[in-house]
């Protein structure tokens, strides 16, 4: 049997904390090849992008005769270690009587994104004639820290709600006060 340290505990082992979560804004794509061709010889598609980290995947809707799509898509991935991961975007042409078209791939390093926190981005697409993907990453870094929450929220703009229990009366004087 292996011999575990007993200054570690095993659910820490079995579940560890991760580094922290990666926010993805898939803004919108252009330049995209034209894969469906009609009569009149004008080409279009019908893209989607599949977000890839590890083994977490996400899927955006289907974006119909553009090869300029804004998606506006967010998903937000759970990071448990930093080295090696990548961002991986698939963006596809969504064909209904056949197998869907591959229009391109963009990758980006989650590492880099998180040396800089927010990332605002054209990536070009990989193994295709053209295209361009807009990204927006964000870095979120778990904290146990109260006080980041609130710079957090301060920095978000988000409305935090301040909630006071009053105690119900049916004396006029005392609504009065409570409504001072």
């Amino acid at each position: 049997p292996i011999k575990l340290s007993e200054a570690v505990a095993s659910s820490t082992l079995r579940f560890p904390e991760p580094e922290g979560v990666l926010r993805v804004h898939v803004v919108e794509a252009k330049q995209l090849m034209k894969k469906d061709i009609s009569m009149l010889g004008k080409g279009k598609s019908d893209p989607y992008v599949i977000v890839t980290v590890g083994a977490q995947t996400f899927k955006s809707k289907t974006i119909d005769n553009t090869v300029d799509p804004k998606w506006d898509f967010w998903c937000e991935f759970t990071i448990d270690a930093l080295i090696g991961q990548t961002l991986t975007c698939t963006v596809m042409d969504e064909d209904h009587s056949k197998k869907d078209t591959f229009l391109g791939r963009a990758s980006v390093e989650v590492h880099g994104v998180t040396k800089k926190g927010i990332l605002d981005t054209w990536v070009t697409l990989e193994e295709a004639k053209t295209g361009m993907v807009h990204l927006r990453l964000t870095w979120l870094q778990l904290t146990s820290n109260k006080e980041d929450l609130k710079l957090a929220l301060a920095k978000t703009g988000m409305v935090h709600l301040r909630l006071t229990w009053l105690q119900l009366t049916s004396n006029k004087e005392d609504l009065k006060l409570a409504l001072a």
